[in-house]
């Protein structure tokens, strides 16, 4: 329930990936090790001490350490509203507004069995739209590039919406390449995010099959006799995008592998981004005599991050950014100074690409979270001259 508030995730999201647990590591993170420790401990408690009030009365016993369990998770939470000031800050800043134990289960449990409404196509706006794919599907570019950057959102601080450009926005860029910018509204977990660029609606992939690919743009470049190419570090399984990626159009599908030399993330291990650039990087040299569209999505920046993603970035964070915050603007600066290196690689085709944010980073703690638009994510097109 905790994730659901925090990772714009919808409830029917998290019940269908359940099963796939296995592929998050989150024995990686501290704060889960520690957030676990505290409630085993809390458990333990409940039931010691609900043993020595109510011996007698069974019912009674039962009811209180169910109880005492649920005020403990909340405390653990910090949404217990009643000792919050005493708990670390990790904990009583995270977003939820209310307690685990009343209004948030029943609106989980709502979200999860409500009846789903009739899909719209082009209910939402999406950076996609007529960006990738003008009017009559009449495209400008053999090469066309859809990336979707995990955890880049429009902050409300103007100096922090410049710290990941620092080293793609360079002459030498504008030399080859018009570039446009702007914001979408965003909806959602990654997933949602990912359905508003594909096929314009507010969805998430569990509403993938009832679409078909007609109404989605990497099918209408399929349509168009595009190859089109689909790219994520991250296991094939876990949001059974090896299911519905194909059904809104794609043909060629890679993911990360068990078998990889490197690995970057702490809770969402996978293909480096990095290394999947070089990939595409590779494709496009083969691919100068075809059309091509390739959509990215990146994994790396998914929160908690890895600090060493930051490394050997020249940022400079303001002073009031928290060094989440930091990390962060330092990791995406990092992923588009690797970007930058293929658009200005004079040995690949000229390449229309659209990097947009999936959500809003999802930080537990308000000081970092409201440091960034729950509204909208910034999108960047790069056109070539």
């Amino acid at each position: 329930m905790s994730a659901k508030s925090i990772f714009y995730f919808d409830a029917k999201s998290i019940a269908l990936s359940f099963p796939k647990l296995q592929a998050i590591e989150l024995l990686n993170n501290d704060l889960f090790v520690l957030t676990l420790f505290g409630f085993i401990i809390i458990a333990s408690m409940s039931y010691t001490l609900s043993r020595f009030v109510y011996r007698k009365y069974e019912i009674l016993k039962s009811s209180t350490l169910i109880i005492l369990i649920v005020l403990g998770a909340d405390a653990i939470n910090g949404t217990s509203g009643v000792i919050s000031n005493v708990m670390p800050e990790t904990f009583n800043s995270v977003t939820l507004p209310t307690n685990i134990g009343t209004s948030q289960t029943g609106k989980f449990t709502y979200d999860l069995f409500r009846s789903r409404k009739a899909l719209k196509s082009a209910a939402v706006e999406s950076a996609s739209e007529a960006r990738l794919v003008p009017v009559q599907d009449q495209t400008t570019s053999d090469h066309q590039m859809l990336v979707v950057v995990e955890s880049w959102g429009q902050s409300t601080d103007p100096a922090y919406n410049e710290i990941p450009l620092l080293r793609l926005l360079t002459p030498d860029l504008f030399q080859r390449y018009k570039v446009h910018r702007g914001t979408v509204p965003f909806n959602g977990a990654t997933t949602s995010g990912e359905m508003r660029e594909f096929c314009g609606i507010l969805a998430s992939f569990i509403n993938a099959g009832e679409l078909g690919n007609q109404n989605c743009i990497p099918g209408r470049f399929a349509a168009n006799g595009y190859e089109t190419y689909a790219f994520h570090g991250f296991t094939e399984t876990f949001f059974n995008r090896q299911q519905w990626f194909p059904v809104v159009g794609f043909k060629h599908l890679e993911f990360g592998k068990d078998n990889i030399s490197r690995k970057c993330g702490i809770f969402f291990r996978g293909q480096c981004d990095t290394d999947i650039l070089l990939k595409i990087a590779e494709l496009m040299r083969r691919s100068k005599e075809k059309k091509t569209f390739v959509y990215f999505l990146t994994l790396n920046t998914h929160l908690p991050n890895d600090a060493a993603l930051a490394d050997g970035s020249p940022a400079v964070c303001p002073g009031t950014a928290t060094d989440k915050v930091c990390t962060l603007l330092k990791a995406h600066e990092n992923f588009f100074a690797s970007l930058a290196g293929l658009l200005k690689d004079p040995t690949l085709p000229p390449i229309h690409i659209v990097l947009v944010g999936d959500h809003a980073p999802p930080f537990a703690d308000l000081k970092s979270r409201q440091k960034f638009s729950d509204k909208v994510v910034p999108f960047l097109e790069i056109v070539p001259k």
